[in-house]
C-alpha cells in the first residue's frame, strides 16, 4: 500500500521531535555522573536564591514614597535593584557601605541643632524636613539654650585669665589653679569649658634641636630622697643680635626643685663651682651630682669640689640625653615657657627673666609628678613645715 506524501509542516514538526529526543539522550547519557549532578543542584539553588532575592528587593523599597508620586505606578523588581545596588551596595536599600565610607554622626544636640539651622539655609527646606535628615528632635531644636548663670560665667572668665597669663598651661594646671582659688569644681568640668571656650595649647616650633653631649659611661641611681641627687645641664639660647648666651640649669631630681642658676655669654668651670657652693650652703653637700661629660662639668676645679664635699659623681652614656632625664625636663619647660617666647636684647634682661622663671617654677607651678604641687610646697611639706601664705597664694 502506498503512503501518501506529508505535508511540508509536518515533516518539519517530526524531525524537530525527534531532534529534540536524541539531544535528550544525550544529555542523560553525559548527566548520569555525580559531577553533572551536583551542577544541576546548584542552577536549582541558584533559580531559588534569584526568586527569593527579587523578593526581598521588593521589600527592601521604603514603604512610604514621595509625596509627589503617590499614584504613580511602582517601578519593576528589576528597576529597584539596580538602584539598591546603586545607593549602597548591600541586600536593603540606602544601606552604608561596609568600608565605611558613610560621614560621622553628629552627636551633641548644640551640632545637631547648628547643622539644621545650616541645612535650612543652604536647601531651604522646612524644619520638619532639615530635622528628619539630620536625625534631631524638633522639640530639642525649638527648646532655647539653657542660660548661662552667673558663677558659670565668673569660671568662664577665670579660665581665659588662666589662658591669657599662662599660655603654655592645659586644663588640668588650670583645674590645679582654681582649687588652689577655691573653686569647687572637678578636672571633667574643666575640661568641658575649656573646649567650648576654644582655649588651647599651641604648639610653638623649637629654634634648635638639643643634641647629646660626649660623656663617659657611668651606673644608673634614681633618687629617693631629698638632696641624695642633684642634676646639672646647660641650655643655649641668643639674644637679639644673634650673639648666643648660655644657662646654666640645676634640680634636686626628687622634690624637683631649681637650687642653682647662671646665665650669661660664657659659663667657666668657677662659675659652676661657685653655684654649687651657694646651693650646697643653703641645702646642704649633695650625695652625688648627675651631668654630662661637658669641659666645664670634668674640670678640675669641679672634681676637686666634689672631692673636698664628699659627694659622687654620675656621669651618663655617650649620646644618651636621656639618661637625665630630670633636668631635661626642666629645659624643655624652660625653654618652651620662656625662651621661645621671649626676645632678649641684653643678657641683663635674658638673666633677670630666667631668674624670675625660677622662682615662679619653684614657688607657684604645679607639677603633675608630685601631686600637683609647686616645687617648694612639696619639700616644705617634707620637712614637716607649712607652706608659708606666700607661698600658697603667689
Amino acid at each position: 500500500m502506498r503512503v501518501p506524501p506529508q505535508p511540508e509542516r509536518a515533516r518539519r514538526n517530526s524531525s524537530e521531535r525527534q531532534e529534540a529526543h536524541a539531544g535528550a539522550s544525550c544529555a542523560q547519557a553525559a548527566g548520569s555522573g555525580p559531577a553533572a549532578q551536583r551542577g544541576q543542584e546548584r542552577r536549582r539553588s541558584g533559580q531559588r536564591a534569584g526568586h527569593q532575592r527579587a523578593h526581598l528587593w521588593a521589600l527592601a523599597q521604603p514603604v512610604r514614597r514621595h509625596e509627589s508620586r503617590r499614584r504613580q505606578r511602582v517601578a519593576p523588581v528589576e528597576g529597584r535593584e539596580r538602584q539598591a545596588e546603586a545607593d549602597g551596595g548591600g541586600l536593603v536599600a540606602r544601606q552604608p557601605d561596609p568600608a565605611g565610607g558613610s560621614p560621622g554622626k553628629i552627636l551633641s544636640p548644640a551640632r545637631r541643632r547648628d547643622a539644621v539651622r545650616c541645612v535650612r539655609e543652604r536647601m531651604g527646606v522646612s524644619e520638619r524636613r532639615a530635622c528628619r535628615a539630620i536625625g534631631q528632635s524638633r522639640s530639642t531644636q525649638r527648646r532655647p539654650a539653657r542660660a548661662v548663670l552667673a558663677p558659670e560665667q565668673q569660671l568662664r572668665f577665670q579660665l581665659r585669665e588662666i589662658s591669657r597669663d599662662w599660655p603654655r598651661f592645659g586644663y588640668r594646671f588650670a583645674h590645679t589653679l582654681l582649687r588652689r582659688q577655691g573653686w569647687p569644681v572637678n578636672r571633667k568640668r574643666v575640661q568641658r569649658l575649656w573646649r567650648e571656650e576654644g582655649l588651647r595649647v599651641r604648639p610653638y616650633p623649637r629654634k634648635r634641636h638639643r643634641v647629646g653631649t660626649s660623656t663617659v659611661p657611668s651606673r644608673r641611681l634614681r633618687a629617693e630622697r631629698r638632696n641624695q641627687v642633684w642634676a646639672l645641664d646647660f641650655i643655649f639660647d641668643s639674644t637679639s643680635d644673634g650673639r648666643p648666651i648660655k644657662a646654666l640649669t640645676m634640680c634636686d631630681e626628687y622634690t624637683r626643685e631649681s637650687i642653682g642658676r647662671e646665665l650669661g655669654r660664657s659659663i667657666t668651670a668657677d662659675d659652676v663651682v661657685e653655684v654649687l657652693d651657694q646651693a650646697k650652703a643653703k641645702r646642704g653637700a649633695p650625695e652625688c651630682i648627675r651631668m654630662d661629660n661637658g669641659p666645664e662639668l670634668i674640670a678640675v676645679a669641679v672634681r676637686d669640689w666634689c672631692r673636698l664635699s664628699g659627694t659622687g659623681t654620675l656621669y651618663i652614656e655617650p649620646g644618651s640625653p636621656w639618661e637625665n632625664p630630670f633636668v631635661e625636663s626642666f629645659n624643655a619647660r624652660l625653654r618652651d615657657e620662656l625662651f621661645n617666647r621671649e626676645i632678649f636684647h641684653s643678657v641683663f634682661e635674658a638673666k633677670v627673666l630666667y631668674f624670675d622663671w625660677c622662682d615662679m617654677y619653684n614657688n607657684f607651678r604645679p607639677h603633675s609628678s608630685i601631686g600637683y604641687l609647686a616645687p617648694a610646697v612639696f619639700a616644705a611639706l617634707l620637712l614637716g613645715k607649712l607652706p608659708t601664705p606666700e607661698l600658697q597664694t603667689r
